[in-house]
């Protein structure tokens, strides 16, 4: 099992990253450069988003929720996302909530109604 590359903060070129994932890959003795680039790629898209993110939630702070807004909800003990389950709840009609740590999906996107 492979640790996750280390990918410095900031954006980088594509020369930059073709540069750490061969020295990844060397460094790991893996020789599909086009795979590991893919990977490099795929880990600096993640980091982007979870910045995005993270600044959207900032910018959102305060503000109040209104009908039709859609909300992820966090369990703030655990840090993970509170999700509609798939599974049969006892009560006919009802859902089981559950805790995803994965981050959520569409099971853990609310509509204010």
């Amino acid at each position: 099992r492979l640790p996750p590359p280390e990918i410095p903060e900031g954006p980088h070129t594509e020369r930059a990253l073709l540069d750490m994932a061969v020295a990844f890959g060397s460094k790991h003795g893996i020789h599909n450069a086009k795979g590991v680039m893919a990977m490099f790629r795929a880990v600096a898209a993640a980091r982007t988003e979870r910045e995005d993110n993270e600044n959207e939630i900032l910018r959102q702070s305060g503000t109040a929720l209104r009908f039709g807004d859609v909300v992820q909800l966090e369990h703030h003990s655990t840090n993970r996302m509170i999700t509609i389950s798939k599974s049969q709840s006892i009560q006919r009609g009802g859902h089981l909530i559950d805790f995803d740590p994965l981050g959520g999906g569409e099971a853990s996107v609310f509509e204010i109604q």
